[in-house]
């Protein structure tokens, strides 16, 4: 967390509309829970084998962890089509693209032009928001889960 994920969250909040950074924030966050998944499996403590299923079990939790996550795989894959029982947020990764901040989206102090992410739903969000969310999540989320690591 503290030596990828939030250094590179940081970096996508401080460079609106660079969608180099965005990317790295949001594939690190996801590949974070991916290594917790991977370290829970191992310690036996995880009830799925599947890293897939627990991103599903942790972003219907967490909303802003589930766009991110749904963000990532289309990066990965460039289309999600298959149909899970969780229905996408996102499935295209055209759906993380800089452009100008929209109405209803910007906050005091935005920049004029910000990396969005437009849901399937057609709702629009700037992707530095989602993703110091996600993180915020995230952090909370491992620090009720850090028992889990420790109990033998």
């Amino acid at each position: 967390m503290r030596d990828v994920a939030e250094p590179n969250v940081n970096e996508a909040m401080a460079k609106p509309g660079d969608l180099r950074s965005a990317v790295n924030a949001i594939l690190s966050l996801d590949a974070l829970v991916g290594q917790v998944h991977a370290a829970l499996l191992v310690s036996g403590k995880t009830v799925t084998r599947s890293d897939e299923a627990f991103r599903d079990e942790i972003g219907s939790k967490l909303l802003a962890y589930r766009i991110v996550k749904d963000v990532a795989a289309a990066l990965k894959h460039g289309r999600l089509d298959r149909p899970k029982a969780q229905e996408r947020l996102v499935r295209d990764a055209t759906a993380l693209r800089p452009g100008p901040a929209r109405a209803g989206t910007m906050r005091a102090g935005d920049a004029l032009v910000d990396t969005n992410i437009e849901l399937e739903s057609g709702f629009v969000f700037v992707a530095r928001h989602t993703l110091w969310a996600a993180f915020l999540e995230l952090n909370r989320w491992l620090n009720q889960a850090r028992s889990d690591f420790q109990r033998p």
